[in-house]
């Protein structure tokens, strides 16, 4: 509400024709779909150092990290993945793929932790993860000076939790800062 209000109903109404537009976006693209847009518009920032990581390199990355994976999710059935630096949540999507082309669906095999500097790329991050169902906990702060500005769940964080508990406690880390309570519609969504 807060980037709508003031702007008018014309604005508003073009809200869910965005958000479709991310959602086929997000189908029909491999990777980073709001990074690639924010590098091709020039809107990455190079005073905060943001640069567009290829999803090439992202996936490359993700399979590297998680080449041995499968030993910890049969013990366990979920890892954890951190990401201090997420811009719009590239590496994070990589790491899904990953997991996907195992076998393991990301919506109950991984829970992701990832902060921005930027409020923009912390919205695109938490935008394309909830698109994606990628259960996440997603913090506006810095992470070298550990300042937290705003924490938000995505909505399948709620479902993760109902099925497997607190990740970060049960992996022996500390656990972000609690983002505030889902609406009933996100819990019901999540679960549903």
């Amino acid at each position: 509400m807060r980037v709508v209000k003031g702007r008018g109903p014309r604005y508003v109404a073009r809200v869910p024709e965005l958000l479709g537009l991310l959602q086929l976006g997000l189908e029909h693209h491999d990777g980073d779909f709001l990074g690639s847009v924010a590098h091709e518009l020039g809107a990455l920032s190079e005073h905060l150092g943001q640069f567009f990581t290829p999803y090439d390199v992202s996936r490359m990355m993700a399979e590297m990290s998680l080449h041995d994976c499968e030993g910890l999710l049969s013990e366990r059935g979920w890892i954890t993945v951190g990401e201090p630096a997420c811009g719009a949540g590239g590496m994070l999507l990589a790491c899904a793929d990953v997991l996907q082309a195992k076998g393991y669906d990301p919506g109950l095999a991984m829970h992701a932790r990832a902060t921005d500097v930027s409020v923009t790329a912390f919205q695109m991050a938490y935008v394309q993860l909830s698109a994606r169902g990628i259960p996440a906990v997603v913090t506006h702060g810095n992470t070298l000076t550990l300042e937290a500005w705003e924490t938000v769940a995505t909505p399948a964080h709620y479902g993760f939790v109902a099925a497997h508990g607190d990740p970060w406690a049960q992996a022996g880390q500390p656990a972000p800062a609690d983002p505030a309570p889902p609406l009933p519609g996100q819990l019901a969504l999540a679960l549903g």
